[in-house]
């Protein structure tokens, strides 16, 4: 027994002075001496845990420090990207004006010296008849010839084939020159317009001819006067600038008001209520009479057929031959009659001698089924829809609109008494966009804004933004209506181009206490995508007419408005894509 224990003391001295935890334990265990074994186990267990504290809080601070560099990192290449941005922004924006200032470099007329006028001796002077005089609205003219010269203040010459004018200016007078009158008023004349053998004339008292007038003494010298009453030539003197713009208001202001009585605002706010009467009347058919229930669900279904109808426009469809068929249905019904005249703004006469249409319905009566009115509205009433939903976002898509309406409201079938139902439109059109008709009002008060169809829903007017999209998708609409080309068909077109040359000439002349944002947006949705079919029709006129409109009719806005600053780009836009030279 006791050489067990020799053995043992023998191997824990030979291992005593290893400094291991084991060893520790077998001595502390051996030596019996428990208060210091545990002692020495709480200082091992201490030290493990300082040493591992202190590598993870190394690890913290180094994932910390790792975790702010990226995020320097991260904001460093965003403040760097910002910067390229905005340096690209302000590239832009000097190409954008450097170009602007080549156009106006470019289309800056030469001014000419002034030449001294030429005094025609009076027994030439006294041998011409007096001529009777003509006005026309100011707008820029051509000269006839290079050396013809204006002696108020040189304006942009545009080139015209007005064949009319140039004949009435090169009329045999000799050595007598015309009276010329030239201004930089923004108002379109609202005669009118140019077509092939008109003579455009205005009804006013004092006349004079706006027709640049070259002549020619043995060198080039051109004056500008007028003969009195006695037949002895005046040589007219400038005005001066202040009664050059009190002039241009005054003419502003005519042409302003020569609208506004082509155009019969009270009939189409009437046209617009009657139809807003017969809807309810249509819809609140709740009694059990079969014949009223009856009423009721065949114009809800027709509704629906020409809502999903236009909602589904696509190219070389039969879209508008749906429509068409529904509403020669709709003639043949007789559950109820209603007297046509109230939705139209002239009360037509009868055409004497006119058959029945191919269904058997005579078109010549004083009534025709609530039905086919009901429809006619509602049909109206989507036109409006999709031209708000669709033509805002994307002018061009008014196009096929604009094609549908025109097909639908030009077929012969569906006139009464020779003339087409398309008030019933026009009147929802004018209630929506006013200022296509000349209708002006402030857009920050609320008197202004309901004036100018600023929409309400529940009370409280819609956004700017969705108020401008509305605008445009109805101005690009009405566009699209009013230019089309029926010279190919024999149908009658049902709204000539001659409403756009009002249109356009209404939203231009309105005065300028009243310029809203409004008509500027208005004006660049009506010429933005319709102006080539507009100078297909008028040619020069039409030129002339964007000239008073994209680059006259802004220089009276503010410049601070988003709306005026979208319109002269427009102007730069056309010259760029489409070499159009204002």
């Amino acid at each position: 027994m006791n050489n067990v224990e020799n053995e043992e003391n023998s191997i824990l001295t030979n291992n005593i002075n290893i400094p291991t935890l084991e060893n520790d334990f077998n001595y502390s265990l051996f030596s019996l001496n428990l208060e210091d074994f545990h002692g020495t186990l709480l200082s091992a267990a201490q030290a493990e845990h300082t040493k591992v504290r202190e590598r993870a809080l190394r690890l913290l601070e180094l994932d910390r420090i790792r975790c702010e560099r990226e995020a320097l990192k991260e904001a460093a290449d965003a403040a760097e990207e910002r910067v390229r941005i905005e340096s690209e922004k302000v590239r832009e924006e000097c190409r954008i004006r450097e170009a602007e200032k080549k156009v106006r470099e470019i289309s800056k007329p030469t001014i000419l010296p002034p030449l001294e006028p030429h005094v025609a001796t009076s027994s030439t002077v006294e041998s011409q008849p007096v001529q009777p005089t003509i006005t026309f609205p100011s707008f820029p003219i051509k000269a006839a010839s290079q050396d013809a010269a204006l002696a108020q203040k040189p304006q942009p010459l545009v080139e015209s084939k007005r064949d009319n004018i140039t004949e009435l200016a090169t009329t045999k007078r000799p050595l007598v020159p015309s009276s010329v009158t030239v201004s930089t008023s923004t108002a379109l004349p609202t005669i009118k317009p140019y077509q092939a053998g008109a003579k455009l004339v205005s009804n006013t008292k004092e006349q004079s001819i706006v027709t640049p007038q070259p002549t020619t003494f043995g060198s080039s010298t051109v004056a500008t006067g007028k003969l009195d009453q006695v037949g002895r030539f005046s040589i007219s003197q400038p005005s001066a600038p202040a009664k050059a713009l009190n002039q241009s208001t005054a003419q502003r202001s005519k042409f302003h008001q020569q609208t506004q009585n082509f155009v019969n605002t009270t009939r189409y706010r009437e046209i617009h209520a009657e139809m807003k009467r017969l809807r309810k009347l249509v819809e609140s058919q709740v009694d059990p009479d079969a014949n009223s229930m009856k009423l009721k669900n065949i114009c809800s279904e027709g509704r629906r057929e020409i809502t999903k109808a236009l909602g589904q426009l696509v190219v070389g469809g039969n879209n508008s031959t749906i429509v068409i068929l529904k509403l020669r249905e709709a003639l043949k019904t007789n559950y109820q009659l209603i007297s046509v005249s109230l939705f139209t703004v002239k009360n037509h006469e009868a055409v004497s001698g006119a058959p029945l249409t191919e269904d058997g319905v005579d078109m010549n009566s004083d009534k025709l089924p609530i039905i086919f009115i009901y429809l006619i509205g509602s049909l109206c009433k989507s036109i409006c829809a999709q031209l708000v939903s669709e033509a805002a976002v994307k002018p061009l898509a008014a196009t096929p609109i604009g094609i549908l309406t025109a097909k639908i409201f030009s077929d012969p079938r569906l006139h009464w008494r020779g003339k087409s139902l398309i008030d019933v439109l026009i009147s929802k059109i004018f209630i929506a966009c006013p200022i296509l008709f000349g209708v002006s009002g402030d857009d920050s008060t609320e008197e202004g804004r309901v004036r100018i169809g600023w929409r309400k829903i529940n009370g409280r007017f819609i956004s700017e933004q969705a108020h401008y999209d509305r605008m445009s998708g109805i101005a690009a609409g009405y566009a699209a209506i009013s230019l089309r080309d029926f010279s190919r068909t024999k149908w009658t077109n049902p709204y000539p181009p001659v409403n756009y040359w009002f249109a356009l000439s209404a939203v231009v002349s309105t005065p300028d206490r009243v310029n809203s944002p409004s008509r500027f947006v208005v004006l660049k949705s009506l010429v933005e995508h319709s102006f080539p079919r507009f100078i297909q029709f008028y040619g020069d006129m039409a030129i002339a007419a964007l000239h008073a409109a994209l680059v006259e009719f802004p220089k009276r806005g503010a410049e601070s408005n988003p709306a005026v600053g979208t319109l002269k780009a427009l102007g730069t836009t056309l010259l760029r894509d489409h070499g159009l030279r204002l």
